[in-house]
């Protein structure tokens, strides 16, 4: 039986003055499944990485301490060798590859392993047919949902067929049909033998998956297991899910009436001859499966993909509205993070949204307060770049909320954000909308918002509908 160990792991990010954890102790056997349930900003992700090699490598900080597999120290492997040893799915599968589309992904990342031409085609195909992704090999990455690239992904960690598998919020972004399809291959995977090691703030689903709960000790800067009564109790509560009633559209104003719409993502159509009101001075919550064009509705509400049909914002055609002054009107919070920051420090971002916000919702003491209650005045001084991904999220919201866009379209901005955060960012967005903002939000997360949502838009069969819960 394999075994991974951590011994008195402490890490330093480079030009930093204390480090982000230390003296880590955690044994991986074989055949398990351990998953790291802590805050935003604790460190999760920089343990995985550490485990794969990729700091400090990359980041030039300070490690000390042991990794072990099977008794030999991992800094003695070859990096040829740590590579087949190890595999990691990263938080933003954007990340994860390097060529234009699944198929090609395949073959590179196989022939790197200096693999036979045909175990790379048996391989491959053992994958794709797993994880169900024949449709997508051909597809170009940049027409992929983020639900859809984290299956490839995954897809492309089975075939690597590595002993230990790392994944960093490997479904944060897929539906809730998928998620479920995808911890059951992780169980097949288990039963192989393999060490799988996990982050996930959602716990839901992984009562027969998860072998060892790790979670942070705040007071010695630390990752702990937990005992096996309390992972069943804090795995149970993700569990119990509760059904949330919305309200039904009634004469109330609409902010955009779609009429005969249709859109399509090159030859894959996804609306067809929609016609419907989307409500103005509410938050409307839109799901629908991976893929079905939830962030191209978005797109195409940003006038950037074509469409078909009439779109009217504010009750005039959205061709007539000049780009400056409807981007005035509407602002996207982007699925990928990194696409939505412009300055080098977190300070510096919040000041240039200050700098332009569109309108008075916030004064100095206010957005001070949010500062605090989103946990980002420790940040002010940090590269963006260096902050967790649950951090990122937190700052995009702030920074966009501040500007004050009366529309707001947010593409899965909990992805990453613990449930903690998650009440303070509903609070921050029922703050704008009680200043008249209207929310459009894609979010296959949906706990926790039972505050926030007005209404629920549903994307099937190439339509959209209102529905009465969610």
């Amino acid at each position: 039986m394999s075994t991974l160990q951590l011994t008195n792991i402490t890490y330093q990010f480079a030009e930093t003055t204390q480090a982000i954890f230390k003296d880590i102790n955690l044994t991986f056997p074989s055949g398990e499944m351990s998953l790291i349930h802590s805050p935003s900003g604790s460190g999760k992700s920089t343990l995985l990485k550490i485990i794969a090699g990729f700091y400090p490598e990359y980041d030039h900080g300070t490690l000390h301490g042991n990794i072990n597999f099977n008794q030999q120290d991992l800094s003695t492997y070859e990096e040829f060798e740590r590579r087949k040893l190890i595999t990691m799915m990263f938080q933003n599968p954007s990340q994860q590859f390097c060529m234009a589309n699944a198929y090609e992904e395949f073959i590179f990342t196989l022939e790197n392993l200096q693999l036979s031409h045909d175990e790379i085609n048996e391989r491959m195909q053992k994958a794709v047919t797993i994880t169900k992704i024949a449709s997508l090999l051909h597809q170009s990455f940049t027409t992929l949902s983020g639900g859809e690239k984290q299956r490839v992904a995954l897809a492309i960690i089975i075939a690597i067929d590595s002993p230990v598998i790392l994944l960093d919020e490997p479904f944060a972004n897929v539906d809730a049909a998928t998620r479920k399809q995808l911890i059951s291959l992780l169980m097949t995977l288990k039963q192989q033998g393999k060490i799988i090691i996990g982050v996930d703030h959602d716990l839901s689903d992984y009562q027969s998956l998860c072998d060892q709960l790790i979670q942070w000790d705040s007071k010695k800067k630390t990752f702990v297991s937990c005992s096996s009564q309390q992972k069943q109790t804090t795995i149970a509560k993700y569990n119990q899910v509760a059904t949330k009633h919305c309200k039904m559209p009634d004469n109330s104003s609409a902010s955009y009436q779609l009429k005969n719409f249709s859109l399509a993502n090159g030859d894959k159509e996804l609306l067809n001859n929609c016609s419907i009101n989307l409500m103005d001075h509410a938050t409307t919550l839109i799901s629908g499966a991976n893929g079905c064009g939830k962030s191209t509705l978005f797109n195409a509400l940003l006038k950037q993909h074509s469409f078909s049909g009439e779109v009217k914002y504010q009750n005039r055609p959205l061709n007539k509205w000049r780009h400056r002054k409807y981007f005035q009107q509407v602002g996207l919070i982007f699925q990928d993070t990194n696409q939505q920051f412009i300055k080098i420090t977190v300070k510096d971002e919040i000041d240039l949204s200050k700098k332009h916000a569109f309108n008075d919702w916030f004064n100095e003491d206010k957005i001070n307060q949010w500062i605090d209650k989103l946990g980002l005045y420790p940040l002010l001084d940090r590269i963006i770049y260096t902050l967790s991904q649950g951090q990122k999220r937190r700052l995009q919201i702030l920074v966009m909320a501040i500007m004050g866009h009366p529309v707001l379209l947010l593409d899965e901005p909990f992805a990453g954000i613990n449930q903690d955060y998650i009440k303070v960012v509903v609070d921050l967005l029922n703050f704008t909308k009680q200043h008249g903002q209207t929310q459009f939000i894609i979010s296959h997360q949906t706990r926790g918002l039972g505050d926030l949502i007005d209404y629920h838009l549903a994307f099937d069969h190439q339509q959209l509908s209102y529905q009465e819960v969610f």
